[in-house]
């Protein structure tokens, strides 16, 4: 009788977790498919709404368009992985479930860093990316970063400090773009060199 009971108990154990893992993983591929959908609406109008003016603001602040209450910086492509995103201007985990962000710096000095989920429409594919691979960046104005992919790296998800551009770190790059890796046990840090600016 208490073989019968524990058959049972493991039984209803077993359908909880299978019923489980099929919510969560559904529960992941919705938010990474609502993600998509976020972002593509979001970037067709950032597309729309570029100008051409002067680069920066008077202030010194980097120029944005808010979109949904939103700031924008403007927006990521990388040709040979079909993506074409946009960059909300200011990190958020709430913001990073929608769209990629800036986490750190600017395009005007060099030291950008955006990050994104590792979404199939977002960053994953940045962990077999190719060197040389052509990145751009479109400001709201209409100015055209063009940079070249010069190297991938994991890192430790603790190893954030290793995104930034600093006096003691390979200085070597002008634009990081980082993501986690599958369950989030490390990072996918790529970084860009700078070719040139069209305005």
């Amino acid at each position: 009788m208490i073989r019968r009971y524990s058959a049972n108990f493991l039984a209803i154990l077993g359908i909880i977790l299978v019923s489980s893992g099929i919510y969560w993983g559904w529960y992941n591929i919705n938010q990474a498919h609502q993600a998509d959908l976020t972002s593509q609406h979001i970037v067709k109008v950032l597309d729309k709404s570029i100008t051409h003016q002067v680069k920066g603001s008077e202030n010194g602040e980097l120029p944005v368009k808010k979109l949904d209450k939103t700031d924008y910086l403007g927006t990521l492509d990388i040709p040979n992985l079909k993506l074409h995103l946009p960059v909300a201007a200011n990190y958020s985990f709430e913001q990073l479930s929608k769209t990629p962000t800036r986490y750190y710096g600017s395009y005007l000095t060099n030291n950008m860093v955006i990050c994104a989920h590792n979404f199939p429409y977002h960053f994953d594919a940045l962990k077999n990316v190719d060197m040389g691979t052509d990145v751009y960046f479109t400001t709201t104005t209409g100015q055209i970063y063009h940079y070249k992919i010069s190297n991938r790296e994991i890192i430790e998800p603790t190893a954030i400090e290793k995104v930034y551009k600093t006096a003691t770190s390979d200085n070597d790059w002008d634009l990081s773009l980082f993501t986690c890796t599958k369950a989030g046990v490390a990072r996918v840090l790529v970084r860009c060199q700078l070719i040139d600016v069209k305005n």
